[in-house]
């Protein structure tokens, strides 16, 4: 059930440094207080990572569109051997007893959180490849649904107290 994914990050790094250098090198609008890389939860084996482009509000900034990054390698993790995420939650439903689907269930939330923070983390070292530890404005990638501390792209480091993140908006 486990499968390393690294080698599948680092097929891509270069491909993933270059976009990151392109987006780091443009001009933002002056609307723009945050660049957020959101996480998606259900996305692997596709690739999970959507920049947004954030005014002082935490909503979209005007004049620059979010995107997502990578969309010309179709699949990250490009393995038929690897379960997404929804396949094993439907494995877990098919087992009898319902504590061990809640035990399997556990094990898949498990390893699928510690599979987005090493797709976080990946992008957080490929972000300072970059360049982005010179850029300007405030960067963070966070998980949709919060499950890590968001970590600071200027640093590489998850922050340890929210108020770094929260701190650089209005509201």
């Amino acid at each position: 059930m486990y499968m390393n994914i690294e080698p599948f990050f680092d097929k891509h790094t270069d491909a993933l440094i270059s976009e990151l250098q392109e987006l780091i090198s443009r001009g933002l609008p002056d609307g723009v207080r945050c660049i957020q890389v959101m996480v998606f939860r259900e996305s692997l084996p596709s690739v999970p990572f959507r920049v947004y482009f954030l005014n002082r509000f935490q909503g979209s900034a005007k004049g620059i569109k979010p995107f997502e990054l990578l969309t010309k390698i179709g699949a990250l993790i490009d393995d038929e051997e690897y379960v997404s995420r929804e396949d094993a939650i439907c494995d877990c439903l098919e087992l009898e007893n319902e504590s061990d689907q809640d035990s399997c269930m556990d094990s898949v939330y498990e390893k699928y959180d510690a599979e987005n923070l090493l797709a976080a983390k990946w992008l957080a070292s490929c972000w300072q490849k970059a360049g982005g530890s010179e850029l300007s404005v405030p960067a963070f990638v966070v998980e949709e649904d919060f499950q890590f501390n968001p970590i600071n792209l200027k640093t590489g480091q998850p922050v340890k107290h929210m108020a770094e993140y929260n701190g650089v908006f209005d509201g």
